[in-house]
This record gives C-alpha cells, structure tokens and sequence, in this order.
C-alpha cells in the first residue's frame, strides 16, 4: 500500500481559532437538516439523490450514525467543557480536572453545528454546559452532544462576566503574582472562548476546590492540529466501542488496537484516535517509534514487561496535588507511594532497555522517548530515598502499607508497647483454656481464640462448651457476652485491663504513625509535576509498543504509509479497513464503488 497526505501538514501557527478558512469537509452546502444525506467518502447512494461536491479529505462522513458510548473515567480524561455563541461565531473552553489545564478557542459555525460536534467528539468531556444565542441552536446542541455521549446543562447569563472572569483567573492560573494576566494576551483576544472560560468557571464553581488556586494553566486548543471527523465517520470507521462493547473488543479500532498495559496508555490511545494529528513531522515520528519496536521484538517484550508496573498516573499526580493542596477530595496514600516507587524502579529498566536498542530509528527513540524519560527519572532520586527510608517496603510486598518501625525510634519502641500487651492477652488466654481443661484437646474446635468484638478482644469458644463456660466457678471470673448459633464469646476482668492499655497503645502508636504519615505524603506531594511529566511520556511509550504489538501478531500485514507534506496526492492502493480481517469470519460483503454507482441499488 502507498499513501500520499496522510494529514495535511499546517506551516501556519494554530491560534485556537478557525481564522478566515472554511472549515475543512463543511458540510453546509450539501447536507439536509439532519446531517444524514450527504455525499462523501464511505456513504451509500440513493437513487434518486443529486450528486454532490466531493468533500475535503480531511473529514469523511457516513450514513451509518449511531450512538456513541457514554463518558468512561478509567479511559478518558476529566474534562468538562462549556459552549456559548454570538450569531454564526461559537467559544469553547475546556479544563482537565487531573491536569488541572484550561484550553479556549473560537471558530465560525453552521447551522448542523458540525464544527461542534467534532470538537465534542475530540474532547469527549464528562460533562458540557452551553449559553446559546437561539433555542434553535440549543435543540440543536443537545442532539449533537446526546449522539457523542455527553450530557448538557445550562448555564445562566450572568455567569459570563469579564470582571469576575479577569478576577478568577488570577485565583486560579500559576505564576500571575508577578505580571498578572500578561502572558495571556493572545487567549484574551479569543472574546467568544474568554466567555466561554468564565461560563465554565462560575457554572462547574471551580473556585470551590482549594486546588485549582494558584496551579492553573490556560491555552489555545489546537483546533487546526487535528483532523476534524464527525459522529457518522467516527460510526462508520468502527473508531470507539459501542455503549454495549468492552475497551477491548476486536470489532472496534480502539479495542483492536488496544494492547496497552496501564491505564494512562489506554486513556493516551484513545486520545491519538479521536484527535488524528494533521502535522506531517509528528506523523512520521509516531511512525519511526512504532517501527523501531516493530522491529526491535526482544526491545518490545522487556519493555511490555514492564510497563505492567505503570499505574495510573495521572490519577495519582492529581491526588498528590490535592494533598498539598490540603483539598476535601481524595488525597494520596502510602499505597500510592510505594506504586510511585515501582513505577520508578520499572521506567529504570526500560531505560536500560532503551539504552541498548541500536536497530533503526535508534536516534528518534533516543530523542522523542529516552531523552524524555531520563530527564523525569533524573528528579526522582530523592523520592527513592524518602520511601526507602519510611515505608516498610516488606510488609508492602503482602499489601500492608505502613511507616517502618526502623525509620524512627519512638515508633519502634510504641510498637513494642502495643505487641507486649497483645502478647500478655495471649498468655491470658491461654491460663483460661488451661482451667477450663481445652488444652490438651487436639480438634479444632476444642480451643479458644482471640476475636474482635465491641469490648475489644474477647475469648471465642464453639457453642460446645457453653455449659462448662457458664458453670465455671474458679479464678478468673468469667463474664458471657454473647451467644451466638455456633459460638460463645467471653471475657475476664484481666482482659478487660488489658484491652484498655492496648488500646491505648494502639491509639499512640497510630496518632505517632499518622504524624509521620502526612510528613511523608507532604513531602512527596512536592512531585506532582514530576509525576505528571512521567505519566506523558509513559503514555506515549505505552501506545507505542501496543501499536507495534499489533502490527506483529494481526491477522493482516501493516505497511508504512509514505507522507506527501504537500498534501496534494492521496492515493491509497489495495487498502482495507483492518477491522474486516479481523473479523473475515462473519458473513460480511465490502461494496465499493463511486457516488451514483449502484451500492445501494445492489444492497437492496
């Protein structure tokens, strides 16, 4: 196969708006009011139909639209967005709540909204609030948003006033303690996506969370860096599951792709598929990556291997920031350290790996993934430190997070007060099975135990010696406090005693552990942007290796697509969509054909 223009390739600079352009594939001119009957690359023909202007490759529509699934939290990014318009010129602004980033832009719509619709279907937000100008466009939007999965809300009118917008972002962007909002010049002049900012702000109330303040950034989205595909050729590409397939079902791009090993990879995935890039440079980089793994198998195993050991990053990047934050939401834990500190010791392998890869396209794997990597793992030597040092890495291996006794004395000599008492329990319970003659008894059920119970530990026996328990007479006293189907539970006064000093053993030691705790997690917290930095270029590397892991073991042969930067030529020669070989088994017929040149004469 060769393929010439694969994405246009933009020298302009992308402003965040449409500019004076139409908009590439628009399908105002011939498209009904409905969005159905047009002419385009994978549509059928009615008979009956005119034939219509050939659209631009960069935007391919369909027929068969459906519904696309809803918004998906372990595969999609938190993002919220708000829409609002004045006439035929729209604003959108967008925030990823994990990566605490707002992203504007402004362009000019039609009356399908088709600009829109491509844009919800890049972002795919959880959630979008509009301010419109016309209920018509309203209806409109709502429609649009149900059929890419994302709910509406509305937003009031008040909601989008440039003084209080000018006076949140201050609160809320980083680094305008010094020059206020100068370094957002080029953002302010985007009126229509500024208001859709301050809409976003006032409606979601972002100023409610302490760690939006001060951690902010704020941006032009790319609008002309991506290819623009609507909700039909995203239906007719098989591009995303349908609400009722898994993230790895072969019968859709993304699940046949999908070979990612961590979250942040299958989040990254999807996000190269439903934001196509249009930059001829980055293309081809994507595709020397993916050769060089292609080629490199033994490279691709060490590093699968170990990119198991990635977690979800971003999500713990968020919680490390909401920590020093001091934020109500989840914060981070010692659980989250110690998968931190694997994560390390596993990108220290891949970097190994990486470093003695000498196949082709050695250099842009150097450059576009190692350099990277090597510059986020340099900054966390300190972090190997501060976990080594106060977390029991042993007792993580069985899935107890806790603060070594080794790493400060006090605790350790807490920890001997609390296990002395428990040890005097046992010995107390022990006394008791004695005089109750259950000690030489070999079954099971023949012994006492030590079971939590309101009153702290109590003696557990089996419902069996209820009556010798009852009768007892001797020293200590025995005091029933319940009786249940299969078992009694009793205590002595001594264990009364000795529950009261353990619990107070157990509430220093923890008050001790909790102190040292939030030390620890303050400190680490401090590497939220490292940690971020980590999760981008893992991501990266974790599509990569999913994506050359595919062309080696798919039932088809995947060639190298050849870019024409010009954007002139598109020839495509004996392609098929890779979703029909995977799936040859089912009865299922591939028509082709021109506009007007019977396909749907023959389906009928």
């Amino acid at each position: 196969m060769k393929t010439h223009g694969e994405g246009a390739h933009d020298d302009g600079k992308d402003d965040g708006s449409e500019g004076d352009d139409s908009y590439p594939g628009s399908d105002a001119d011939n498209a009904d009011d409905d969005g159905d009957d047009v002419d385009g690359w994978s549509g059928d023909d009615d008979d009956d139909e005119e034939e219509g202007e050939c659209e631009e490759p960069q935007r391919f529509r369909s027929l068969s639209a459906r519904t696309m699934p809803g918004f998906d939290p372990e595969v999609q990014a938190n993002a919220i967005c708000c829409i609002v318009s004045s006439g035929e010129l729209f604003g959108l602004a967008v925030f990823d709540d994990d990566l605490r980033a707002f992203r504007i832009c402004e362009y000019s719509e039609d009356v399908h909204l088709s600009r829109t619709e491509a844009l919800l279907l890049q972002l795919q937000p959880r959630s979008c609030c509009q301010l419109l100008h016309s209920p018509e466009a309203v209806k409109k939007l709502r429609s649009v948003a149900d059929s890419c999965g994302v709910g509406v809300e509305d937003a009031k009118p008040q909601q989008s006033r440039q003084v209080d917008l000018e006076q949140d972002l201050l609160r809320l962007l980083a680094g305008t303690e010094q020059c206020g909002l100068g370094k957002h010049l080029e953002e302010q002049r985007k009126k229509q996506g500024m208001r859709a900012l301050a809409v976003l702000i006032a409606h979601q109330q972002l100023l409610n969370e302490p760690a939006n303040f001060n951690s902010c950034t704020l941006g032009l989205y790319p609008l002309r860096s991506f290819m623009f595909l609507d909700k039909a050729a995203f239906s007719a590409l098989n591009v995303l599951p349908r609400p009722e397939e898994s993230q790895r079902s072969a019968t859709n791009l993304l699940g046949f792709l999908n070979r990612c090993r961590s979250h942040i990879g299958q989040r990254r995935l999807r996000q190269w598929l439903t934001q196509p890039l249009t930059d001829a440079k980055r293309i081809s980089q994507r595709h020397d990556i993916v050769e060089a793994l292609h080629d490199g198998e033994p490279t691709l195993r060490e590093l699968e291997g170990n990119l198991r050991h990635v977690p979800d990053l971003e999500r713990l990047a968020a919680r490390l920031h909401r920590t020093a934050a001091g934020s109500k939401g989840q914060q981070a834990s010692l659980e989250d350290l110690v998968a931190l500190y694997q994560c390390v010791q596993a990108s220290e392998k891949m970097v190994e790996v990486l470093q003695n890869h000498d196949g082709r396209h050695a250099e842009s794997l150097r450059e576009i993934v190692l350099g990277r990597l090597c510059s986020s793992l340099s900054d966390f030597a300190n972090f190997r430190a501060l976990v080594e040092q106060t977390i029991d890495l042993k007792q993580a291996e069985l899935r107890n997070y806790c603060i070594s006794t080794a790493f400060d004395p006090s605790l350790k000599q807490l920890a001997k007060q609390r296990d002395t008492m428990r040890e005097q329990m046992e010995e107390a319970r022990a006394d008791v099975e004695k005089k109750l003659g259950l000690g030489g008894n070999k079954a099971k059920d023949g012994r006492l135990s030590l079971t939590e119970c309101p009153e702290g530990l109590a003696l557990r026996a089996t419902k069996k010696h209820q009556q010798a328990i009852q009768a007892f007479t001797g020293k200590p006293t025995l005091k029933v406090l319940s009786i249940k189907k299969q078992e009694v539970i009793f205590t002595t006064a001594e264990l009364g005693k000795l529950n009261k000093q353990l619990q107070q053993a157990v509430d220093d030691y923890q008050k001790q552990t909790d102190a040292l705790v939030s030390k620890a997690l303050k400190v680490a917290s401090t590497y939220c942007s490292v940690v971020e930095r980590l999760a981008d270029v893992l991501a990266d590397l974790d599509v990569f290796a999913a994506l050359a892991r595919t062309a080696l073991t798919a039932p088809c042969t995947f060639v190298r697509a050849e870019v024409d930067e010009t954007g002139k030529d598109y020839v495509i020669d004996g392609a098929v969509h890779v979703l029909v070989v995977a799936n040859s088994q089912s009865r299922l017929h591939l028509i082709t054909g021109p506009n007007m040149g019977g396909k749907s004469t023959y389906i009928r």
